[in-house]
This record gives C-alpha cells, sequence and structure tokens, in this order.
C-alpha cells in the first residue's frame, strides 16, 4: 500500500473512532417493581399503550409508555394479543382459557 493509500485508512480509522466515540450505551430503567412474576407475553398498540401478561396473576395493561401499569386479571395467562380491531384483547393460556377484555 503506497502513501496515499496509508493516508486513506488512517483517514477512515480516524473517523471511525469519532463516530464510535458519540455512541452511548442503552441502559435499563426500572419503572415499576415490586410484582414477583415471570412475564411471557407482550402487545405493544403504540407508542403509549402496551398489554403485558405472566405469572401469578399478573395481566396488565400501560397506557402512558409503561411508566405505569393496572393489573387487570388475578390469572395467568401465556399470551397476549391485539384484536385487529383495536378495540378487544385476546388473552390465551391456563388451562385453555381464552379471556377478551374491551377497555
Amino acid at each position: 500500500m503506497g502513501p496515499s493509500g496509508m493516508r486513506h485508512s488512517a483517514i477512515l480509522l480516524i473517523l471511525f473512532i469519532l463516530s464510535i466515540a458519540g455512541l452511548s450505551a442503552q441502559s435499563i430503567q426500572v419503572l415499576q417493581k415490586g410484582k414477583d412474576t415471570s412475564l411471557r407475553g407482550l402487545s405493544v398498540v403504540d407508542d403509549s399503550v402496551a398489554w403485558v401478561s405472566g405469572s401469578k396473576g399478573w395481566t396488565a395493561i400501560s397506557k402512558d409508555g409503561g411508566k405505569t401499569w393496572k393489573n387487570l386479571s388475578e390469572s395467568s395467562f401465556h399470551t397476549v394479543r391485539k384484536a385487529k380491531s383495536g378495540k378487544l384483547v385476546l388473552l390465551t393460556g391456563g388451562n385453555g382459557r381464552i379471556a377478551i377484555y374491551q377497555d
């Protein structure tokens, strides 16, 4: 490699180092704790609304981007899905049950 190729390599290396130096690592922020559960299902509707399901009677909805959660059921479900209509959410799981929640 000649002097011109070395300069190009050095410039690319410097640009690469500068580009990764500006990156910051992602972090996890605990928003709510205290519920001893194993999460099994998640359905994100939009930036504000999300559904989560898990063990030990934890089926919940958040309407503020996950900052707070409202428990909707004392039953454990394995999967949570939003219906195409946007109005119903089907929860399937424990003992072959299907529950429909309408907000």
